[in-house]
Formats: C-alpha cells, sequence, structure tokens
C-alpha cells in the first residue's frame, strides 16, 4: 500500500513537472497586452488581400481616405476607423511562430484566410478559438488571439468601403434652398431658403414659424446624410 501511496505521488510529481517546463519553453501569456504600439496617425497605406477575391487598397490623401484599387472612390472614415482600431485591441493570449506549416495550420493560418497590411505591418487572420471565439492573428512572428472586431470587415465587398454621404465632412452647409411639399404631397416649384446669418439660422418668410432649434436640426441631418 505504502509502495502504491509513493509510486502515485512519483508520479504526479513527475506531471506537473513536465507542466512546468512546458510552460516555460513556450512564449508566456500576458493577459489584456495591447497587440501593437503602433499609432494610427502613422498609417499611410491599406491593403486588404483575400484569396479569389480582388486585393482592395485604400491611401491617405491630403483630402482623406480614398480607395485606389480595384475602384475609385471616397472611402467610409468609419469602416477606416475600425480598421485602424484593430492596432490598440487586445491580445490575451500570444505564442511564438515556430515557422512551420503544422503549427500554422493548427490555427488556420496556413494559409491565412484574410490578411490585413497596414504601412508594412501585416496582420494574417486565421480560425476562432472555439471556447472564447477569439480570432487567431499573427503578427510580427506571434500568434495572438484578440477579440475580433474586423473580419467581417475584411471579407466584405469594396463596395462596403466606399463613403456614401451625400456631403463631405469638410464642406460646411451655410445655405439650403429645399422644394416646398404640396399639399398633394409633392414636390412643389416653390423654393424656401435656410441661411446661416451670424450664427443662427434664419428662413425666409415661408418657413417663419420654424423655431432656430428646428432649423438647426434640420441643417445637421442634412450635414450629416
Amino acid at each position: 500500500m505504502k509502495s502504491s501511496y509513493l509510486r502515485n505521488i512519483t508520479l504526479l510529481l513527475l506531471i506537473i513537472g513536465l507542466y512546468w517546463f512546458n510552460n516555460q519553453s513556450s512564449t508566456p501569456v500576458n493577459n489584456s497586452e495591447r497587440l501593437t504600439a503602433i499609432n494610427s496617425d502613422d498609417i499611410q497605406l491599406i491593403t486588404i488581400t483575400r484569396s479569389n477575391i480582388s486585393e482592395i487598397s485604400i491611401e491617405k490623401t491630403s483630402s482623406g481616405w480614398q480607395i485606389t484599387h480595384p475602384i475609385k472612390a471616397r472611402a467610409n472614415n468609419t469602416r477606416i476607423a475600425l480598421l485602424l482600431g484593430l492596432l490598440n485591441t487586445y491580445s490575451y493570449a500570444q505564442q511564438a511562430d515556430d515557422s512551420s506549416n503544422s503549427m500554422l495550420a493548427q490555427f488556420g493560418l496556413a494559409p491565412a484566410k484574410v490578411s490585413l497590411k497596414l504601412n508594412d505591418y501585416m496582420f494574417q487572420f486565421g480560425d476562432r478559438e472555439t471556447i472564447s471565439k477569439h480570432r487567431y492573428v499573427l503578427h510580427d512572428d506571434i500568434i495572438h488571439l484578440i477579440d475580433d472586431q474586423v473580419t467581417a470587415l475584411l471579407n466584405a465587398n469594396v463596395i462596403s468601403f466606399i463613403d456614401n454621404r451625400l456631403i463631405l465632412s469638410s464642406n460646411i452647409i451655410n445655405k439650403l434652398e429645399l422644394p416646398i411639399l404640396s399639399a398633394d404631397m409633392t414636390l412643389s416649384d416653390a423654393t424656401v431658403t435656410i441661411e446661416n446669418n451670424d450664427g443662427h439660422w434664419q428662413s425666409d418668410s415661408q418657413l417663419k414659424q420654424e423655431s432656430a432649434v428646428d432649423l438647426t436640426i434640420l441643417v445637421d441631418a442634412w450635414q450629416q446624410a
């Protein structure tokens, strides 16, 4: 009985020792570590690569973000902010890449399903972890586990990145001229003019009953359209 007890204790100590050794030989886990220390303001070029789909290129210009491939169009700033937000997302676990295809394949990174390149910084996206649903991302030879907010966007059509606003945020409305709705709910030839006068919105005589607050709300709605 005593011999069996000692044998079990020895086996338990051996298991604990092997567990400790394996943890020491791998990259330690650091909870809530930022994925990168890269400043998003420094990013000038965004490249999205997917298999069997045209690559998307978006560049920062003096007039804002512009899609340059596969079409040319003004880019949606909200979408760009989501992509750049990856830089400061949390990495819940890290594992050094041993450059073996078997290890990368284990995390869905050989090949990667989609990749995002910010300037020369490459991020490759793999599978989701089955329990936490976090995403495996390879960056700078380290496999990270992150709370994924961008993969769905990365797999979207290029049309999703086009700015659909009618008016550029840099173009500030100072005057609006709108058609008047007739009694039969059709647009008439008559118009109403709303204009900014020394910081106060005013309309012509046809809308005198509208308050300054109402006019401000109306103009703001057009500004954000």
